[in-house]
């Protein structure tokens, strides 16, 4: 799970095409398909007739195993506009019998030896959530996800922007998860594609020589501030903007807005340590959340807790119900540290651990306000996990 607009759907035509350099001609996917339940313009799933959905979990779950294959067969089909697909009156065929459905499916349309990676964008929408039906949902779900899971040559790709809401915080939603990093922004990439962003350090970098201490601090705070601004504007401007798609027009378009008035605030300094600090408080960013979210979990998020493919734990489990997970390799390639983004970070409190509010004040304060003495943002990062 990850907020809109950070590259979470981009990210899995990504890890196909980056599946063919990484891995052998045996094990690397072949074909990937796309199944968008939201935010697909006119070419969204949708499940219609919802109210015929079981009130049996078990026979509800058998309906999500047939509507993943009537979903891919549709796909398959080239149909274009929303699809919109009935559940069936009647109840639905063993599992059995729909697995062995998807398999001709595939056999049909795909050549021996294929490998397919199956794109699941936004599932939670495929059927309105009801009151009182929070478990049926979650059985069809649950029967859509492991049809496809559990087909041969086939692996599944889940992107999503929170988590199904009807899955208990403190409970597993009974299907594996192996959390996909999504890749986090790379502000030098940015500001090197961007001339906007381009304050004088990347201009006159072949001429001057090496900052001063002074400005040196400026520079990396900046570049933190500046990453942080571009995700709260959003990545997708980014994205679109390079391919062509993001239209100039200021009132309309928020990062090319943003470029057009970083460069004018860079543009107004007198030399080059002023347009620092012009750009450092120009990037501050607006008061963050003031009612935070209690969650129990905090503490551990922000240490990070150990992925190591075992049994989970009842803190592991707390983990993985939380959206927008970041995934962090260490040395040992069998343990992954799992926590979560910085925006989720200083969303959420724990009233047990007061010093746990305590640097998160400081590191938002480090983000927000525009005195150039408040400190520096790795300062603050550093202060707030090291006295947790």
């Amino acid at each position: 799970a990850a907020p809109p607009g950070s590259g979470k759907t981009a990210s899995g035509l990504v890890a196909f095409l980056a599946s063919a350099e990484k891995y052998d001609e045996t094990t690397s996917f072949t074909h990937y398909l796309y199944l968008a339940f939201q935010n697909n313009e006119d070419e969204n799933f949708r499940v219609a007739g919802s109210q015929k959905l079981s009130d049996d979990p078990d026979v509800a779950e058998t309906q999500g195993a047939a509507f993943a294959v009537e979903c891919l067969e549709r796909l398959l089909a080239a149909e274009s506009g929303e699809k919109m697909i009935d559940l069936d009156v009647n109840p639905p065929p063993p599992r059995p019998e729909t697995k062995k459905t998807l398999k001709r499916l595939l056999d049909k349309n795909f050549p021996e030896g294929a490998r397919i990676l199956i794109h699941v964008d936004e599932h939670g929408k495929m059927l309105p959530l009801r009151a009182g039906r929070e478990v049926e949902s979650a059985a069809f779900r649950r029967g859509f996800l492991e049809t496809l899971a559990n087909a041969e040559r086939v692996k599944v790709f889940a992107t999503y922007t929170e988590l199904p809401g009807e899955i208990p915080s403190a409970a597993s939603s009974a299907t594996c998860r192996i959390p996909a990093p999504v890749p986090p922004l790379d502000v030098d990439q940015v500001i090197a594609e961007f001339d906007e962003l381009q304050y004088p350090t990347a201009k006159t970098a072949a001429t001057r020589r090496r900052p001063a201490g002074e400005q040196e601090r400026l520079q990396a705070t900046l570049k933190f501030r500046l990453a942080a601004r571009l995700t709260k504007v959003g990545l997708l401007g980014v994205h679109l903007d390079k391919a062509g798609k993001l239209g100039t027009d200021l009132k309309t378009n928020d990062f090319a807005h943003f470029c057009h008035d970083f460069a004018a605030t860079a543009a107004q300094a007198d030399n080059f340590t002023h347009a620092l600090q012009q750009c450092v408080a120009f990037c501050a960013l607006p008061p963050f959340f003031p009612n935070k979210k209690v969650d129990p979990n905090a503490v551990n998020l922000l240490l990070g807790v150990p992925d190591n493919n075992k049994e989970a734990s009842d803190d592991d489990n707390l983990v993985r119900q939380i959206g927008d997970v970041v995934v962090i390799r260490t040395a040992d390639p069998n343990v992954n540290m799992l926590t979560s983004s910085l925006w989720r970070l200083l969303s959420i409190d724990d009233e047990r651990y007061r010093v746990y509010a305590a640097g998160q004040n400081l590191l938002e304060t480090a983000l927000t306000s525009t005195d150039l003495l408040s400190g520096t943002p790795l300062e603050h990062a550093y202060a707030w996990v090291l006295s947790c």
